[in-house]
C-alpha cells in the first residue's frame, strides 16, 4: 500500500503529513526525514514520532530481536578490504590493481566503490554477473574481474562473520519484514523531503509497503525534461519514475499548499527556468557581488542584525551555503557582531595544541634528522612551552645552530645545554624511547594512554590557570581535547579488534597515519549554537523548509554547483555503459543534477526577500545558475522592449559598522569608549594604517637613494616577463618575492601541481613539435602523428618519474590519461588548423637570455642599461613574418585583451619585441597568440596584420591606445616595461594592487591590505 503525493517547488507536504499522523495513536505512525533540521522543526509543532530512514532500519531490527546485531561502522569497512586486498594480492588474483594496492587512497577508494554497488539494489550474483558479461579483454576486463571478485569476496566475509554494514543492515531490514510474523508497530508511515531514494532505500520502502499504509511526499515537477527548470528536478527524476511505478494502484495526488510569498520571490519560483516575462525589480530578489568572501560574509550577517533591530524573529533568518568549510569565519563574525546564531563554535581536535604535540613526537620517534627537527618542533610546540621548563626559544636557537643527523643526538646536545632536570621532558624521552618500530594497535594505544595519564594534564594546566597562564578558555578546549582523544584511541582498537585485526603488526609509520586520519575525523565543541538564533547551515538541508528572509551565499563558479572530478576506478563513461546493464552507480553528472536540486530548494523557500552573492576573483566568477535568475527581472527603469536589461549584481554594497572592531578599522580617532573596548595597541594600529595611506614612505616607497642602490644590486639588471607581471600586479608583492627573496620552493608533493603539470605538456610539445619544423604537419598521416606523439608522452613522463618531478602513485595513475588526453586534443586542433594559413613552425623553446648570449637590451629613463629575458614556447613563419605562441595549460591564466591594454600583459609586448629585434630574416611580426591546452584552442589572441587563418580572430577590440601598427605597439611595449623598471629601480613598492590578491600570498599579513581597503572605504580593481 504507497501512495504519492507530489508537490512543486518552494513546497512541502510535511505539515499535512503531520496533521494526519497527529490524528493516530502515538506511536501507530511516523515521519521518515532526511535531516535533524526538519526534525527539530516538527519536534517544535507537531506531538508525533519522527525519525531518519537508518533509524527507522535499526528499530525495525531491534523490536525484532536483532539488538546486539554487529554493524561495522566506515574505518572497519577499510580495514575488512584493506585485508581483502592483501589476500588477493597474496595469491596473485590482482594483475590490474597491483600497482595502485599499496598506494595512498586506494583502499579509501575501492571501499567507497563497494559501498555504491552494495546501495545499487542490485544482488550479489548480479553485480558479478553485470561484470562478467561486459566482455571487455585486457586490462579493462582484467579490472572487471578484480572488481568483481573483490566485492564477492567482501559480501561472503561479512555473512561468514555475521558482521553488516550499512548496506547489510537494510538488507536484513527487509528479510525481517519479509516474515509476516515479524513486529511491525507502525501502521502508517510517512516519507517526506527527501529529493531523492537509491536503490536499495527504494527497495527497503518496497519491502515496507507489504506490511503497512506508505506515503510520500516529493517535490516534483513533470514534463520539463527539455527546459532549464527540469534541472531543478533532474536528481529527482529516477526517484519518481520508480515511485510512480509503485504507487499506481493506489494513487498519485498533486499538492500545492497555499504559501505567502512576496510577488517577485513567487516569480522566481515559479518561471524560474522557464520562458516568462520578465518583471519590474524590487526589494524582494537582490543579487550582490563581492571582491572577496570576508565582505561578502560581513555583509549577510549586517543585514541580518538589521532585520533583528526591525523586529524580526532570528529563527524566520538563514543564511544558506553549499559548503560551510568554506565559510569558516561564520560563527567567529556572527560572535563579533552579536548576533545569535544556530551555527557552533567548533574546531578539529588534529589542530589541537595536545595533538600537535602528540603527532611531533611520533615523527621524532626515528633516530634521523628528520627526527631530530620533530623532536625540537615537540620541545618548542605551544603546549610543551606552557609544560616544560626549558627555554623554548633557547632550543629552538640549537636547530639555527647546528645540523643534527639523529635525533638522538639533538637529546644529547640539549641534556648538555640544559643540564637541569625537567619532569615533562623525562615523561617525553621515556615514551619516544620505549616506542616500538612494529607494534600492534592495543600496544601502540596503550602506550599513549599512560603518557597522558603521567602527563597529568588536569593538574599542570589547572596550576598554570590559578596563575594567570592560561585561560579558562583554553583549559576547558585542552581538557576536551585530551578526553576526545582517549576515545579515539579506544575506538580504534574496538575497531581493529571487531575486525579481528587486534593483533595485526604495524609500523610505527602506519600507525602515526592511522592516528593521523583518525583525529582529523573528531570535531570538538566550542561553543553550542542557539535554537532561536539565525539559521546557518548547508543548503542540503533547505528542502522542504521556509523562511521569511533568506541569503544565499557562494553563488559562484565551481562553488555551487560544485565542481565534480569523476570517478578513477570507473569513470563516467563505464558507469553509463554499467547503468544500461542494470548496475546503477552515480557519477558527476548526479552530482551536478543534485546541486541544481538544492539550488531549487533554497530560492524556493523564501517567502518576503532572498538574497543572492557570491564574490569573485581571477579564478571564478558568477554561478551559471544567476544567469537565469536575472533574466526574470528588469533592471531598474528598464521596459521589456529593451535590449539587455536585465538585473546585474551590485557590486561591493555599502555596509553599516556592524561592530566596534569593524568601527576601529575606519576610525583612526582615539576614541575612549573604542580604546576602553578594543584597547591601545589596536587603536594604534589603525593610526599606523591611516598614515601609510597619507605619506606613501610609510607604504613601501623607498625614497632613500641608498635603498635604491641596495634593490638594484639585489634585484640585478635582467628582467624577465613574469617578474614585471607581478611588479604590475602588486609592487609590494614584487619586494617580498624578488628583493627580499621571500619566494619558498616547497616539497615533492604526491599530487601533481599545475606547475609541474604544465612543464610536462611544454616538454612534451617542445620534443614533438621539434621534429617538425619548416614543415606542415598535413604533410603526414594523423595517426603516425598519433602515435609519435603518444611516445614522446611516455618518454618525457619517464623521465620526470625518475628525477622526482612526479610521483608514481593513485593520483598520477588518474592524471596520466587526462594530460594525454588533452594533448591529442591540441593535435587535432593543430593538424586542422595548419591547413588554414601559410604559416609553418620555425622555433620552439625559443631563449632569449644572457646564457644565450641573445637578450634584448633597453635603457631606463636614467639611462641605465638593462636586459629583457624570455623562453618562447612556439613560433611560426610564413617567411617573411613571425607569429608568436605562448602555451597555457588552462584558460584562467590567459590575460584578457583587456589586460595587455591595461600593463598587466607584459609576456606578449616582450615576446614580440624580442622576436622583432632578435629573429634574423624576418620582415615583420604579424602578431602572438595564447593556447589553452585544456581546452584545446585559442583563448585570445593580438594582429598587427592580418594573416589569413579564420581561427585567429582580429586583434582590434584588445587594444585601446594602440593602433594596428608595429610603430605605435613597439612604442607602447616599450614605455610599458620601461615603467615598471624605473619603479622597481626606484623602490616604488606600494601596497598598491591593481589585481585580486590571492589568498595564498605570503605578505598578506605583512601589507595588511584588508585594513588599509576599509580605511579608504574602497577595494581592489578587477
Amino acid at each position: 500500500m504507497a501512495k504519492l503525493v507530489i508537490t512543486p517547488l518552494g513546497s512541502s507536504a510535511r505539515d499535512r503529513f503531520c496533521k494526519e499522523l497527529e490524528q493516530l495513536e502515538y506511536g501507530q505512525g511516523a515521519l521518515i526525514l532526511p535531516n535533524r533540521l526538519l526534525m527539530d522543526d516538527v519536534e517544535q509543532k507537531y506531538n508525533i514520532e519522527a525519525m531518519g530512514m537508518d533509524t527507522l532500519a535499526t528499530k525495525l531490527l531491534n523490536l525484532n530481536g536483532y539488538v546486539y546485531f554487529n554493524q561495522i561502522n566506515r574505518r572497519s569497512q577499510e580495514l575488512v578490504v584493506q585485508e581483502m586486498i592483501d589476500d588477493l594480492l597474496d595469491g596473485a588474483n590482482m594483475e590490474y590493481f597491483d600497482q595502485l594496492a599499496q598506494k595512498p587512497g586506494f583502499v579509501k577508494a575501492m571501499t567507497s566503490l563497494v559501498g555504491q554497488l552494495s546501495r545499487s539494489g542490485s544482488t550479489v550474483e548480479q553485480i558479478v554477473q553485470i561484470l562478467s558479461s561486459w566482455g571487455r579483454s585486457g586490462r579493462l576486463g582484467q579490472k572487471d574481474k578484480e572488481v568483481a571478485l573483490l566485492y564477492k569476496y567482501y559480501r561472503y566475509y561479512l555473512k561468514q562473520k555475521n558482521w553488516f554494514d550499512l548496506e547489510g543492515k537494510y538488507r536484513l531490514a527487509m528479510r525481517v519484514l519479509q516474515n509476516e510474523k515479524s513486529k511491525l508497530p507502525w501502521r502508517q508511515l510517512y516519507f517526506c523531503d527527501f529529493y531523492s531514494f537509491d536503490a536499495l532505500q527504494l527497495e527497503f520502502i518496497k519491502a515496507l509497503t507489504q506490511r503497512c499504509q506508505v506515503t510520500i511526499g516529493l517535490c516534483y515537477e513533470k514534463n520539463l525534461e527539455h527546459c532549464e527548470r527540469g534541472k531543478l528536478f533532474e536528481a529527482t527524476r529516477d526517484t519518481y519514475l520508480e515511485l510512480e511505478k509503485l504507487c499506481l494502484d493506489d494513487g498519485i495526488e498533486n499538492h500545492k499548499p497555499e504559501r505567502q510569498l512576496a510577488a517577485n520571490c513567487r516569480h522566481l519560483c515559479e518561471n524560474y527556468g522557464l520562458k516568462a516575462n520578465p518583471v519590474p525589480q524590487s526589494e524582494a530578489v537582490q543579487l550582490y557581488r563581492f571582491s572577496e568572501r570576508d565582505q561578502e560574509l560581513r555583509y549577510a550577517l549586517t543585514r541580518a542584525k538589521q532585520l533583528m533591530e526591525k523586529g524580526v524573529p532570528a529563527q524566520e533568518i538563514v543564511i544558506a551555503v553549499r559548503d560551510l568549510a568554506q565559510y569558516t569565519g561564520l560563527r567567529l563574525i556572527a560572535d563579533e557582531y552579536g548576533i545569535p546564531v544556530t551555527l557552533p563554535q567548533s574546531t578539529n581536535l588534529a589542530v589541537q595544541p595536545l595533538l600537535e604535540l602528540v603527532l611531533l613526537l611520533l615523527q621524532a620517534a626515528r633516530d634521523t634528522h628528520e627526527g631530530a627537527e620533530a623532536y625540537i618542533a615537540t620541545l618548542c610546540s605551544p603546549l610543551a612551552r606552557l609544560l616544560l621548563t626549558l627555554d623554548g626559544e633557547a632550543v629552538n636557537n640549537l636547530r639555527q645552530e647546528h645540523y643534527f643527523k639523529t635525533r638522538s643526538g639533538a637529546q644529547q646536545l640539549i641534556a648538555e645545554k640544559f643540564p637541569a632536570e625537567d619532569a615533562v621532558q623525562a615523561l617525553l624521552d621515556g615514551y619516544l624511547n620505549a616506542l616500538p618500530a612494529k607494534a600492534d594497535v592495543c600496544t601502540y594505544a596503550e602506550q599513549l594512554r599512560k603518557l597522558l595519564q603521567s602527563l597529568q594534564l588536569v593538574r599542570r594546566l589547572g596550576e598554570l590557570y590559578k596563575q594567570g597562564n592560561v585561560t579558562l578558555a583554553a583549559l576547558a578546549l585542552s581538557l576536551q581535547a585530551e578526553r576526545e582523544l582517549y576515545g579515539v584511541l579506544t575506538q580504534l582498537v574496538e575497531d581493529y579488534q571487531s575486525c579481528g585485526q587486534g593483533q595485526k603488526t604495524l609500523k610505527l609509520s602506519e600507525w602515526q597515519v592511522i592516528l593521523t586520519d583518525a583525529v582529523a575525523q573528531v570535531e570538538l565543541l566550542v561553543q553550542k549554537g542557539r535554537k532561536d538564533g539565525v539559521r546557518i547551515t548547508s543548503v542540503v538541508n533547505l528542502q522542504g523548509l521556509e523562511y521569511d528572509y533568506v541569503m544565499l551565499l557562494g553563488l559562484r563558479e565551481g562553488e555551487f554547483p560544485k565542481a565534480n572530478t569523476e570517478n578513477w576506478i570507473y569513470n563516467d563513461t563505464e558507469r553509463k555503459v554499467l547503468k544500461s546493464a542494470g548496475l546503477d552507480m552515480s557519477n558527476t553528472s548526479f552530482a551536478y543534477a543534485e546541486d541544481a536540486c538544492f539550488f531549487g530548494a533554497a530560492i524556493g523557500c523564501a517567502r518576503k526577500q532572498l538574497l543572492l552573492s557570491y564574490y569573485y576573483d581571477d579564478k571564478a566568477g558568477a554561478s551559471p545558475y544567476l544567469d537565469n535568475i536575472s533574466k526574470l527581472f528588469l533592471a531598474d527603469g528598464a521596459t521589456e522592449t529593451e535590449k539587455d536589461s536585465t538585473i546585474r549584481a551590485e557590486e561591493n554594497p555599502s555596509k553599516v559598522y556592524a561592530s566596534a572592531e569593524e568601527a576601529a578599522r575606519k576610525l583612526a580617532g582615539g576614541e575612549a569608549w573604542l580604546e576602553e573596548y578594543l584597547g591601545s595597541a589596536t587603536l594604534d594600529a589603525s593610526k599606523i594604517d591611516a598614515l601609510r595611506n597619507e605619506q606613501l614612505r610609510y607604504n613601501g616607497e623607498l625614497s632613500d637613494v641608498e635603498l635604491q642602490k641596495i634593490v638594484r644590486k639585489a634585484v640585478g639588471s635582467s628582467f624577465s616577463a613574469s617578474a614585471l607581471e607581478t611588479y604590475a600586479a602588486c609592487p609590494f608583492q614584487y619586494l617580498g618575492q624578488r628583493v627580499w627573496r621571500g619566494q619558498e620552493f616547497a616539497a615533492v608533493e604526491d599530487e601533481l601541481t599545475p606547475v609541474d603539470e604544465g612543464d610536462i605538456l611544454h616538454e612534451v610539445l617542445a620534443s614533438f613539435m621539434g621534429k617538425y619544423l619548416n614543415v606542415k604537419l598535413t604533410d603526414f598521416p594523423l595517426e603516425k602523428l598519433q602515435e609519435e606523439l603518444h611516445a614522446c608522452f611516455a618518454a618525457v613522463v619517464e623521465e620526470a618519474l625518475a628525477q622526482g618531478k612526479i610521483i608514481d602513485n593513485v593520483l598520477w595513475q588518474s592524471e596520466r590519461p587526462r594530460l594525454e588526453k588533452m594533448l591529442l586534443m591540441w593535435l587535432k586542433y593543430e593538424y586542422a588548423d595548419q591547413k588554414e594559413w601559410s604559416f609553418k613552425p620555425c622555433a620552439v623553446e625559443w631563449d632569449f637570455s644572457s646564457k644565450n648570449g641573445k637578450p634584448l637590451h633597453m635603457r631606463t629613463a636614467d639611462g641605465t642599461r638593462v636586459s629583457l629575458v624570455g623562453r618562447i614556447d612556439r613560433l611560426d613563419s610564413d617567411g617573411a613574418r613571425i607569429f608568436v605562441t605562448d602555451y597555457k595549460r588552462s584558460g584562467s591564466s590567459v590575460p584578457t585583451g583587456k589586460q595587455l591594454a591595461d600593463g598587466f600583459d607584459v609576456q606578449l609586448p616582450l615576446y614580440l619585441l624580442a622576436v622583432a629585434g632578435l629573429y634574423k630574416d624576418i620582415e615583420s611580426v604579424a602578431g602572438g597568440t595564447y593556447f589553452v591546452l585544456k581546452k584545446g584552442q585559442r583563448e585570445s589572441s593580438f594582429l598587427l596584420e592580418p594573416v589569413d587563418n579564420k581561427n585567429i580572430s582580429s586583434g582590434s577590440r584588445y587594444t585601446r591606445e594602440i593602433s594596428s601598427s608595429w610603430a605605435s605597439f613597439q612604442s607602447f611595449a616599450q614605455k610599458l616595461i620601461g615603467s615598471y623598471v624605473d619603479g622597481i629601480y626606484n623602490g616604488k613598492f606600494m601596497v598598491a594592487p591593481r589585481k585580486q590578491c590571492s589568498d595564498y600570498c605570503a605578505l598578506k599579513d605583512i601589507c595588511r591590505l584588508c585594513e588599509l581597503n576599509q580605511a579608504q572605504g574602497g577595494g581592489q580593481d578587477e
